[in-house]
């Protein structure tokens, strides 16, 4: 699998635009792990995509988590081989790329990912404070 994270856009992309209405998220499983030490946090889901269209791409939000993998299978169960991805931080958006174009059907996307828990009040959240008996206290709040 490749990446690209894209830091400047081409032209013609330096405009806002909606994600493709190519595909609609059936459900979510998330499993996060984080660390209050390192304020990192291990996640992993599973996104059931109802696919409306033949694609040979999808593209959703995604804000401040570094891709390490993403797997689609298909329908039949079988797991689509050569899919590579793009994340664009201007944006905030990830695009999957196909191999090839997938007729309409439901995928499951399964992406494994690490964040950074940040102070900019989205995403994965953290803060640091004092209770009342004067000992430092840590929480992460995730921001969807």
């Amino acid at each position: 699998m490749s990446s690209t994270i894209a830091t400047a856009t081409a032209a013609g992309d330096d405009k806002f635009s909606r994600l493709p209405e190519i595909a609609k998220p059936v459900s979510y499983d998330i499993r996060l792990t984080p660390c209050l030490k390192t304020f990192k946090c291990k996640g992993n889901e599973t996104i059931v995509v109802d696919v409306t269209t033949s694609t040979d791409f999808l593209k959703l939000h995604s804000s401040e988590i570094d891709i390490n993998s993403i797997q689609v299978k298909l329908a039949d169960g079988s797991e689509l081989k050569g899919v590579t991805f793009e994340l664009d931080r201007k944006w905030m958006t990830l695009t999957i790329i196909f191999p090839q174009k997938i007729e309409t059907q439901k995928v499951n996307l399964l992406i494994d990912f690490v964040a950074e828990h940040n102070n900019k009040m989205r995403g994965f959240y953290q803060s640091v404070y004092k209770g009342n008996d004067g000992t430092e206290k840590k929480l992460v709040k995730l921001f969807l």
